[in-house]
């Protein structure tokens, strides 16, 4: 699922040159009548490059972590780290509308 924010209905300049189109790492849970979402943890990944355990491309923007790497290695890694729930933050969770 690609998640991005809508552009301002202003079609604000400043706004647009300030975004930039890229994909997200979410956890999803589908239940019967509930939708829950987790994103990955950024401070989780940030724990992971100080502790030299990334094996994944990556770019560090003055904090800020672009993952960087193939698609295939993205996958892998987002599966090999899928079951580790501190990899990922608090679920939003939605209701179906009776």
């Amino acid at each position: 699922m690609d998640i991005y924010p809508e552009y301002p209905a202003d079609n604000n300049e400043f706004v647009l040159l300030h975004l930039m189109p890229m994909h997200t790492f979410h956890r999803i849970w589908m239940g019967q009548d509930t939708f829950e979402i987790a994103m990955l943890d950024r401070e989780w990944f940030k724990r992971l490059v100080e502790q030299q355990k990334v094996d994944v491309a990556y770019e560090d923007i003055d904090g800020t972590f672009i993952l960087s790497a193939p698609t295939p290695d993205l996958q892998a890694f987002v599966r090999t780290h899928a079951g580790d729930e501190d990899a990922f933050c608090d679920p939003s969770t939605y209701h179906r509308k009776p």
